[in-house]
């Protein structure tokens, strides 16, 4: 369980990562949203999570095919902007990815300027 701070839910790092990431859709399976939030601690990977890479989740979305078309184009460059923004502005990145069942949640934490920031979304993968 994420120890989620609701008392610091606007600070700037949050709001430009809500920015970024507003409308893009990490496809799987199913395609899942990104969710921005404050945390009270700095989580480890618990038990059924293993720690990954940010490529291992962000690389292939934030990376020209040469077969993508324009509009592809401009929603690698917005996957980018969003890892590179995720890569500037959090410090100690750790990456978390459940390993069992066919929905695997992911949690992207660093540290911020602000406290500690969570980035949540989900995979299908069967």
């Amino acid at each position: 369980m994420l120890p989620v701070d609701t008392q610091h839910t606007d600070g700037a790092v949050i709001g430009e990562l809500r920015q970024l990431s507003e409308g893009l859709l990490l496809l799987s399976e199913s395609e899942a949203s990104f969710e921005i939030m404050a945390l009270t601690a700095f989580p480890e990977c618990p038990e059924g999570m293993e720690e990954v890479s940010l490529d291992d989740i962000l690389g292939y979305s934030a990376a020209v095919q040469e077969w993508h078309t324009e509009e592809d184009k401009a929603v690698v460059a917005r996957f980018a902007a969003f890892k590179t923004v995720i890569e500037q502005r959090l410090q100690n990145l750790r990456v978390c990815k459940s390993t069992e069942g066919g929905e695997k949640e992911i949690w992207i934490i660093g540290n911020s300027e602000e406290g500690i920031v969570c980035i949540r979304t989900t995979v299908v993968e069967t």
